[in-house]
């Protein structure tokens, strides 16, 4: 199966015509499944995980393409705030609808579990692309997520800007632990020192299916792959790569590395 980069539709958005939704850092809804909060803008957009309102455990869902270019300048030029942490992950859903975000930036050399989100635990991320940003950090770098465990779920989302770190790299994501991801691309340049994929720089214990890698992967070290820069017992699927993967050693068009424990 050939993976396009095109705008996704998911039975998960609701087509509605004539809604009225709140903007600037104010969202409508109530945050569940029925009722999702409604993201407008970039406001929202670094609204969501916010507070005791904008839980991370929360439902969103993505109303308009979302113009995050005022990011370049905020927090002393260190870009947007991830959304998540690796000690409190985002653990809701995130429902992205088709849109994309454009311009993100993120430059924050002595942070990990950097993206747009900084880690997430039993998530859903779908329908979502990442256009023509910059993403950047030390280790557990990925363009939707920095670290995504505990079978959390990434699908149909995309990256076409850069994202650069020293370890743990990834276009989609820097550490995919447990969890699944199907159907997402990487066009973008994806570098770093170790472990550095251009769907996933370290995947462990994961599905990887239906997805495919375009961009240039670039590891300065080892484990660099097209898909996957390390590959744990993990699975990856129907994927394809055709973009340039440079490193010095265990660097493949899939995987750099791929092995598994011997079973008992």
């Amino acid at each position: 199966m050939s993976c396009k980069i095109l705008r996704f539709v998911v039975c998960s958005c609701l087509v509605t015509i004539g809604l009225a939704y709140a903007t600037g850092g104010v969202m409508t809804g109530a945050g569940t499944a029925a009722d999702p909060f409604l993201v407008a803008d970039y406001a929202d957009l670094k609204a969501v995980g916010v507070g005791t309102t904008y839980r991370l455990s929360s439902v969103y869902r993505v109303m308009a393409d979302i113009d995050a270019s005022p990011s370049a300048t905020e927090n002393g030029d260190s870009g947007f705030v991830p959304i998540g942490t690796n000690a409190s992950r985002f653990t809701g859903k995130f429902h992205g609808c088709g849109h994309v975000i454009n311009r993100l930036h993120i430059n924050r050399p002595l942070t990990s579990y950097i993206g747009l989100f900084g880690a997430t635990s039993g998530s859903t991320i779908d329908s979502l692309g990442l256009v023509d940003n910059t993403i950047s950090g030390p280790s557990f770098i990925g363009g939707i997520a920095g670290r995504s465990s505990s079978s959390s779920i990434i699908s149909n989302c995309y990256n076409t800007g850069t994202v650069s770190g020293s370890t743990n790299v990834g276009g989609i994501v820097g550490y995919n632990d447990s969890c699944t991801i199907n159907n997402c691309n990487n066009i973008g340049r994806v570098s770093g020192y170790s472990r550095v994929g251009g769907i996933a720089g370290y995947n462990t214990y994961c599905t990887i299916s239906n997805s495919k890698n375009t961009g240039s992967v670039a590891g300065s070290s080892n484990f660099a792959g097209g898909i996957a820069g390390e590959n744990f017992s993990c699975i990856i699927s129907n994927c394809n790569n055709t973009g340039s993967v440079t490193g010095i050693s265990r660097v493949g068009g899939i995987a750099g590395y791929n092995y598994e424990l011997p079973r008992s």
